[in-house]
């Protein structure tokens, strides 16, 4: 009976004396390294590309080329297609763009449209961004308007929430219009 006793009152004496307080979730604090980029070469155009990503090519029919630039420390990737057009296809390409866009945002999110102009090196394109919770949140279409059309979409390898992966889309962000102001 009396350890019985000494027993609870060490249980009482041990859990009366903490309080506690529930915790909000919280994120690993992610710290992007300084921005350097080297060049580039998809078919004959060049542009410049993070140190922290690396480009793949696979299939190449003459026609179209498809290519990833992959962010291996951030599991991000862009998957895009490098395609020979005729003009009067250019309305198509993005029209079916904006489409593949558009299917992104099915949850009232709201998508920020910017325009990419550089008549001197012929290069013109949109960038599209896709708040909230959404598989590809940055896509981007570059094009000289006469030979070829280029499509890019940036996915995660994982299902994300779009306050934790804040500052990597950030720094993908950057890259991207890196890439589409140095294009040529």
């Amino acid at each position: 009976m009396t350890k019985r006793l000494i027993y609870a009152l060490a249980m009482l004496l041990s859990t009366a004396c903490t309080h506690y307080a529930p915790k909000p979730t919280g994120y690993f604090r992610i710290s992007m390294p300084e921005a350097n980029y080297h060049s580039e070469q998809l078919k004959d155009k060049r542009f410049l590309l993070s140190n922290q990503a690396h480009l793949e090519l696979s299939d190449d029919d003459g026609q179209t080329l498809f290519f990833n630039i992959v962010y291996p420390n951030y599991r991000a990737n862009i998957y895009g297609c490098h395609k020979t057009i005729r003009p009067e296809d250019l309305s198509t390409a993005y029209r079916d763009t904006r489409e593949l866009t558009l299917r992104q945002a099915i949850y009232n999110q709201q998508i920020t449209e910017r325009e990419y102009n550089n008549a001197e090196k012929h290069v013109y394109g949109n960038l599209f961004c896709i708040s909230g919770q959404v598989a590809s949140p940055t896509q981007f279409v570059l094009t000289d308007s006469l030979h070829y059309f280029v499509r890019g979409a940036l996915y995660f390898e994982q299902a994300v929430n779009a306050d934790s992966i804040a500052p990597v889309l950030e720094f993908i962000n950057n890259d991207i219009k890196q890439l589409m102001t140095s294009f040529e």
